[in-house]
Order: C-alpha cells, then sequence, then structure tokens
C-alpha cells in the first residue's frame, strides 16, 4: 500500500524532501507497528491505538500528524485509484482527528528593526536580496532562484515559477505550492536588483553559487550583528514581512496571495493575530471614559 501510494506520490512530482520524509515516517514508525499486515482489516481501533502508542513514546504532535496524514492519503490514493481489487471503501483516518500541537511562536522583526537591518547592510553585497526578502515575504530558495527572465522591469511584476530545492541541491522548475504566482516589487527593491542574464540573480561575493545554507549561516547573521539587532532565521524575513504588512493593516486574504499560500486557512494559523491586534489598537485610538469621548493615541 505504502509503495503504491509512492508510485503515485512521484507520479504527481511530490517533491524530493516530502517523500524522503514520508519514508522516514514509515519505515520507523508505521512498519513496526502494523508490520505487512492486511491494512483492509485493520480495525477504526487498531488505527487509534497506534496514535496513542506514538504519544506514549514521547513522539512530537507535529510528527504525530504528518504520520496521521501519511496513512490517510495512504488510504485516500487506494480508494481512489480502485487499488487491490477496490477492497478500500472508507478511510478510516476521515473520522481520527490531528493530535492537538502547541500554538506556533512566529520570530519576526519590528518595523524598526526591519528598517535598522536594511539600512545598516545598504553598502554589501546581500542588500538587494535581504531587501527583497523583507519587501515581499519570499521564501529564500524562491529568492535564490530568481533569473533576470522572471523580472518585467517595465511593471514591476515578478513571476515566481521556480525555486531552490535544498534536497536537491538545484534549482527546480516548481513553486513549494506547485503554483505559479506573480508579486509586484516597489521601485526600492526593483533599482536594487543586479543584472545578471545568465543564471541567478543573487551569488557569492566571488560571483559562485549562493547556496541556502550559506545565506542562513553566513550572511544573514553577519548583516544582523552589523545591525546590532538578534539574529533571526531566513524564514524570519518572511514573517517578519507579513506581521509588518498586516500591523500595517493589510488584508489578510491579499497576504495569502502573496505568500502563496494554498489556502487562506494557512495565513490565518501563522498570522491571524497580528491583524487582530491591529485592529484591537485601532479600537482604541477612541475610548470613553467618565461619559468623555477622547483620542488615545499612543
Amino acid at each position: 500500500m505504502f509503495d503504491e501510494y509512492m508510485t503515485y506520490a512521484s507520479e504527481k512530482g511530490r517533491a524530493a524532501g516530502t517523500l524522503k520524509g514520508h519514508e522516514m515516517n514509515f519505515r520507523n514508525h508505521i512498519l513496526r507497528f502494523y508490520g505487512y499486515s492486511d491494512m483492509v482489516s485493520v480495525t477504526h481501533e487498531e488505527h487509534q491505538a497506534f496514535l496513542n502508542q506514538l504519544r506514549c513514546q514521547g513522539v512530537s504532535p507535529a510528527t504525530r500528524n504528518r504520520i496521521r496524514a501519511l496513512l490517510r492519503v495512504m488510504y485516500s490514493v487506494a480508494i481512489k485509484n480502485r487499488l487491490f481489487g477496490s477492497a478500500f471503501k472508507l478511510n478510516p483516518f476521515d473520522s481520527i482527528g490531528p493530535a492537538e500541537e502547541p500554538k506556533k511562536t512566529i520570530q519576526y522583526l519590528s518595523y524598526e528593526m526591519t528598517e535598522k537591518l536594511l539600512e545598516s547592510n545598504k553598502d554589501t553585497h546581500y542588500y538587494p536580496l535581504i531587501l527583497l526578502m523583507l519587501k515581499t515575504g519570499l521564501r529564500l530558495g524562491e529568492a535564490l532562484g530568481i533569473h533576470n527572465e522572471q523580472i518585467d522591469r517595465s511593471t514591476g511584476m515578478l513571476t515566481i515559477d521556480r525555486q531552490f530545492d535544498k534536497s536537491q541541491g538545484k534549482i527546480v522548475m516548481r513553486t513549494k505550492g506547485r503554483r505559479i504566482r506573480v508579486v509586484y516589487l516597489i521601485d526600492e527593491v526593483l533599482e536594487a536588483l543586479p543584472t545578471i542574464n545568465e543564471g541567478p540573480i543573487f551569488k557569492k561575493e566571488d560571483g559562485g553559487k549562493l547556496y541556502p545554507h550559506n545565506f542562513q549561516k553566513t550572511v544573514l547573521p553577519r548583516a544582523c550583528k552589523k545591525a546590532g539587532i538578534k539574529p533571526i532565521h531566513a524564514h524570519g524575513l518572511r514573517h517578519s514581512f507579513s506581521a509588518n504588512y498586516l500591523m500595517s493593516g493589510g488584508s489578510i486574504w491579499d497576504l495569502s496571495k502573496i505568500l502563496g499560500h494554498y489556502s487562506v486557512n494557512i495565513t490565518e494559523e501563522y498570522y491571524a493575530h497580528f491583524s487582530l491586534d491591529h485592529i484591537r489598537n485601532r479600537m482604541r485610538i477612541i475610548e470613553r471614559k467618565d461619559n468623555v469621548v477622547r483620542a488615545a493615541f499612543g
């Protein structure tokens, strides 16, 4: 059943890193519990017992949810494609909910810290890349995959149709969500972008290939140190764009499209509280006290 799913997933072009994760979860957890059982005969109670066992073993809620999701999609593929003589009729994991995960904490830079990081690194080789990520919310892999042909300098539009895939160590012609999107570049970003006709526009100072680990381990920490701010992960630049966009009054629906999320639910899960905080602060601009309406700025 797992082999059939992996064949299906490969044909659908699932990312190599995703497939590798599936393989690890199958070998380390699923196979150890189920062995080579006939999955048609496995009961709902046995599936639940498996997930309970993972919890007792100290497997994190996030990992348990990934394993549950893998089993669920394995059943879905078998049902949809009528595998094994259409033996599977119902998906048992439709009625087994995910584990509750701790609320995600978002590491981001305030608007003031963002401007400080940019101003302090304006004279550096990597300033255009840092500027681009802070002003568009691009993923690091998407930014490192950019070629000049993706940029329409007459309209300021950037087409995101490829990315640097860490698992393959190269640029691939697909995005994380497998959807091509267009991002608008403000003049400040457009003017800073290097014009390189061959290969990715962002390279190392010596002209060599710039890899994600180069940026994460060396470039960004150095930039943060120069600005006198606490080091931040590369994805934190994406979070910084998103948080500041919403706290400036941006729409979470528009943000979802800008970031390339396949569902606005994903955007809400990470960033909705920034939008709510902004609304709450705006509502406090006018407050009533002792029957007197007064401004409450600041």
